[in-house]
């Protein structure tokens, strides 16, 4: 029974706000509010920080933070996918970053506790280290960058301590800035997306006047802008992504508060259309063209603060859907779409609180999961993936510090240790290794050679192998293809009434629960009815032993069997007239259950027409045994409307599945017979007005004699069929018929029904007992209910 091995299976993907990362991805960038947070150029030893300080009394750099008058160290993230890598030269927030050649990671603007920077830098990747780049000609944070077809990268508007309408590209063969006319608005926090053609949207932003509501190309080929297009809503801090048919989606930003209106760019008319408006407004969220197609919107904030909600956005049909919510609520945070498909989110601000955590999106499962831990929590800062699939994280802000700390994720393929699914470029962690799915079946299957896999990193189903169910109530498990069986389960011994014995699968002993308050039990008293369980304990209603006719006492009732005594009354005689002893339709089938039936249905203890599961009816109502027959009104032959010696309600006789009110003269408990199988007497019957009682004075005795009497109707037989059918003396004749035994030579008796008395030897005993059986087998009924 292997012990439980289960680790996180999801898959972890990197998420950007950088412009250029925006720009790989659609152009989208995300607005962030200013922020006035201080920091400087992170110190390189203690003594360092000893002599310089750094101004805000803590320190950051590679994933730690502490006072500067500790001695500085360095703590890289518990992910095995992410790791801190060398740190840039300044601290800056707000900036653009964008992939340029040789793998490189252009990084330009932002700022820091002294304002807007021209700095610029580029990370390299085989170096490990951040190489210095000629400044631009302007300062710049909410900028925009578009890396362009020819790999140069455009960096146009943004604020310096105004409003910028500026521009300049950067050469990646020169590694130089080159100033570009103009654009026809100052503009920040707008968005730049790379259109099919070359060209370059720029849409919205803050400018002079306010809010733009206009959207202008610039044109590389010419190095000109050309006239400007007007889009039907003013915005900021929007986002803007390219569609797979050439065209650009414009989602939400902020005017006078955060929008949720959308709008369609068509390039190749220079036009505008409005498509359907997201659920939530939103601005500072991201938006993220998935690998089929869609777009998915996550997070931002709205009027009441930090969004967890995401929607995606179908081109065909230009309608949006909501998807799950992230993990956690987050805004000015970065998205990026894997290799895998998959789309990583990171960083961003909670509401007071900066994020340190990932997720991952699957949009096949539509499913967040952790996504791992970045070294230091941060937001707007960039994120951008590289041609290898590894995505760099750099600066940003957090919540008391400008940060110069670069972060790395790499999605590690197959087969590679792993502690989360954020590690695994599939995005499945299990038994320790990068898998090729999740891998979830329990304890019967595997993905590392070690848990019992056929190969590192390949999920194998353990058909067969022995397994852990966690119920200790069974003794023996093992896979059946992908799930855990527990065969061998612990027997409990039979409770006592009222207690059910139960394993528990803890611990595999078995212990004593009650059964409901109201179950039926018996509680062995042959002499109590009604028995039903009450706080664990079988308790019934003593059984009242009533004179059964005017020439019998009240009796006792005998615990062994049920019986009452009932002794005679002295000199008494019963009336010469009585009315005429109950019979049943002797062509009645008796038996047990439906196989001995031709119809299939055992009923009352006789064969019947149907399974007559009808509320007020019987098929022993006399006259009509053997099929399904309203019972008379004032009757109740099944004890549905109320138990016996009850006068409340009782069936009403005209076929209606109900029951009415009981009335003086309603069966209270039917026709009984004796424990002698002779010997009976009628129904007891309700008396009174109001609240009646059941009454047994009124019962009126018979004799079955030459017949016995049968306990299933409580009545007479007409006719035999074999010897027991008879009373003694009687036996049963050729015809069917309870006779008086013809006198036989002695020798033998040439018939078992005519055998006379003196050849049986001991048939009374034996016929009282077995008479005793058969009331009892045939009776379909409670025996202590109708005694």
């Amino acid at each position: 029974m292997r012990p439980a091995r289960r680790l996180f299976r999801s898959a972890l993907l990197v998420v950007s706000l950088s412009p250029a990362a925006l720009a790989l991805s659609g152009g989208c960038e995300s607005g962030s509010p200013p922020t006035d947070a201080r920091a400087l150029n992170p110190p390189q030893d203690e003594e360092e920080i000893r002599e310089h300080g750094n101004g805000l009394g803590a320190a950051e750099h590679g994933g730690f933070m502490q006072s500067a008058k500790d001695p500085w160290k360095y703590a890289p993230p518990a992910n095995a996918a992410w790791s801190m890598i060398s740190p840039m030269s300044i601290p800056r927030g707000l900036h653009r970053a964008a992939p340029i050649t040789m793998g490189r990671v252009l990084v330009a603007g932002g700022s820091n506790e002294f304002g807007p920077t021209p700095s610029a830098e580029a990370y390299e990747p085989a170096l490990n280290a951040w190489v210095p780049i000629p400044p631009m000609a302007k300062a710049r944070e909410h900028h925009s960058m578009t890396v362009l077809d020819n790999g140069d990268v455009l960096v146009a508007g943004g604020f310096s301590g105004m409003l910028e309408s500026s521009a300049e590209i950067f050469s990646v063969d020169t590694d130089t800035w080159v100033s570009i006319p103009p654009m026809d608005k100052a503009r920040s926090r707008h968005t730049a997306t790379l259109l099919d053609n070359g060209r370059v949207l720029l849409v919205g932003g803050m400018g002079n006047a306010g809010v733009i509501a206009n959207s202008q190309i610039f044109d590389p080929f010419n190095g000109y802008w050309p006239n400007p297009s007007f889009p039907s809503t003013a915005r900021m801090g929007h986002t803007a992504t390219l569609l797979g048919n050439g065209t650009v989606l414009v989602v939400g930003g902020q005017n006078s508060s955060p929008l949720s209106s959308a709008e369609i760019f068509h390039p190749d008319t220079n036009s505008w259309s409005a498509t359907s408006p997201l659920s939530t407004p939103r601005v500072g969220h991201t938006a993220t063209l998935l690998f089929d197609g869609r777009v998915l919107v996550t997070g931002g904030f709205d009027s009441n603060g930090a969004l967890d909600t995401g929607e995606i956005y179908e081109p065909g049909t230009e309608k949006w859907s909501a998807v799950a919510p992230m993990i956690e609520k987050r805004a000015n945070h970065a998205a990026v779409a894997l290799s895998s498909g998959k789309v990583l989110v990171m960083g961003g601000s909670m509401g007071p609180k900066v994020s340190s955590t990932a997720e991952m999106y699957d949009p096949e499962t539509n499913e967040w999961r952790p996504g791992g831990m970045l070294g230091v929590a941060r937001e707007s800062h960039t994120a951008t993936r590289l041609g290898n699939g590894k995505v760099v994280i750099a600066g940003g802000k957090a919540e008391m510090a400008t940060l110069a700390s670069v972060e790395m994720f790499e999605a590690l393929p197959l087969a590679s240790p792993c502690k989360s699914p954020s590690d695994c470029l599939s995005g499945y962690c299990a038994d320790g290794v990068c898998c090729n799915e999740a891998c979830e079946a329990g304890p019967c299957d595997a993905c590392s050679e070690t848990a019992g896999s056929a190969q590192d990193g390949v999920c194998t189903i353990l058909d067969g192998s022995p397994c852990d169910d966690k119920d200790a109530c069974t003794k023996v498990d093992t896979c059946e293809k992908d799930v855990c069986v527990g065969k061998s389960a612990v027997e409990c011994n039979n409770p006592p009434p009222c207690k059910v014995n139960v394993c528990e699968p803890a611990s595999g002993q078995c212990k004593l629960q009650d059964l409901p308050d109201g179950e039926p039990c018996s509680d062995g008293d042959q002499c109590s009815l009604m028995d039903s369980c009450s706080g664990g304990m079988c308790i019934g209603t003593a059984k009242k032993c009533e004179a059964f006719d005017i020439c019998h006492e009240p009796g006792a009732c005998d615990m062994n069997n049920g019986m009452c005594s009932n002794p005679d009354k002295p000199n008494c005689e019963l009336p010469e007239e009585r009315p005429p002893k109950p019979t049943f339709d002797a062509t009645a089938t008796f038996c047990d259950k439906g196989e001995q039936c031709p119809s299939g249905f055992c009923v009352d203890g006789v064969c019947c027409d149907s399974a007559c599961n009808k509320i007020c009816h019987s098929c022993v109502v006399p006259g009509s045994e053997g099929k399904c027959t309203p019972a008379p009104a004032g009757t109740d032959p099944r004890r549905q409307c109320g138990f016996e010696g009850s006068c409340g309600l009782t069936c009403p006789g005209t076929g209606e599945e109900k029951c009415v009110d009981a009335f003086a003269g309603s069966e209270c408990s039917p026709n009984q017979c004796f424990f002698d199988g002779i010997h009976g007497a009628t129904a007891a019957t309700c008396s009174g007005k109001g609240d009646m009682e059941c009454s047994s004075a009124d019962r009126i005795p018979f004799n079955c004699s030459p017949y016995r009497c049968v306990g299933t109707f409580g009545a007479c037989s007409t006719s035999c069929s074999r010897l027991h059918d008879c009373a003694e003396p009687y036996v049963c004749s050729p015809e069917g018929k309870c006779v008086s035994a013809p006198a036989i030579s002695s020798g033998y008796a040439s018939s078992c029904a005519f055998a006379p008395a003196a050849e049986r030897p001991r048939n009374s005993v034996f016929a009282f007992l077995l008479g005793a059986l058969l009331l009892a087998r045939r009776r379909p009924r409670n025996r202590k209910q109708y005694e």
